[in-house]
């Protein structure tokens, strides 16, 4: 199935983490910019699904839409972990699961 671009209405940048451990033996991240430009789709859960995740642990969690090759034609999933920028808020990935991915 094509990846139908035109219900990808927004831009992100997909940003992954570098953890470096200090002398004093604390751990800074920086974030690198490795995806720029990925056209990509953001949205609240359903109001069911958001009520069961803000009860059991506070979040708040969006769905987030991705095509599969975010690397010029190279699948490349998106990782637990990674932060996604789109429209000027920043999403960590939380995982995923056999129907949505995860973003809070």
């Amino acid at each position: 199935m094509k990846t139908p671009y035109n219900l990808l209405d927004m831009l992100a940048t997909v940003q992954t983490p570098t953890e470096t451990v200090g002398s004093d033996g604390g751990t800074t991240v920086s974030w690198a910019s490795t995806y720029t430009g990925v056209r990509c789709t953001i949205q609240p859960l359903s109001s069911t699904d958001r009520l069961l995740y803000g009860k059991e642990d506070g979040l708040r969690v969006n769905t987030g839409y991705f095509p599969p090759d975010l690397d010029a034609g190279t699948v490349t999933p998106i990782q637990r972990r990674w932060r996604v920028i789109a429209n000027g808020i920043a999403y960590r990935v939380v995982g995923a699961s056999e129907r949505y991915r995860d973003w809070e």
